[in-house]
């Protein structure tokens, strides 16, 4: 019976795990998960990037929509600056009446997001602008340039 009773002990204090193999387990586990955060940081600047994107069409079409509309029998348009989109009302963004400046929409750009100064202004009823333009949307590893022809079409 002793022998019985010995080699149940034994056993017993081998079915834990060993250091090694914790630290291999560990290892794993670290890796992989820096792995998914690579991966998650690279679709999250992806997000962000395409996001803004979206952003500066959704300004553009803005402005267009309410010169075509004819909101206030005014020429509407877009002052983008490095960080920042402003609707505006009128032929041009700067020399404008007070009361106009004070109507002014400003939409700021993610901090990640480089954008190229432009102004773009949509003439009243048929949207079309006078002199066309683009601009780029970049955050340093992406880049995107969006067109304005001299009809209005807003190409990405």
């Amino acid at each position: 019976m002793k022998s019985r009773s010995t080699s149940t002990r034994k056993n017993r204090l081998r079915a834990g795990f060993t250091l090694v193999e914790i630290m291999i387990a560990v290892a794993i586990f670290t890796m992989l998960l820096g792995f998914g955060l690579i991966v998650g940081m690279d679709f999250y600047r992806s997000y962000s990037f395409n996001s803004e994107r979206n952003i500066s069409l959704a300004v553009l079409r803005k402005a267009r929509t309410e010169a075509m509309v004819n909101i206030d029998q005014a020429a509407h348009g877009v002052h983008i600056t490095a960080t920042q989109y402003t609707i505006f009302e009128g032929a041009a963004f700067t020399g404008r009446p007070a009361a106009q400046v004070a109507l002014d929409e400003t939409i700021k750009a993610q901090p990640t997001i480089t954008l190229t100064p432009v102004d773009i202004v949509f003439n009243q009823l048929d949207g079309s602008v006078t002199t066309p333009g683009s601009f780029t949307v970049s955050d340093g590893a992406r880049l995107s340039t969006v067109l304005i022809n001299n009809e209005g079409r807003i190409d990405w």
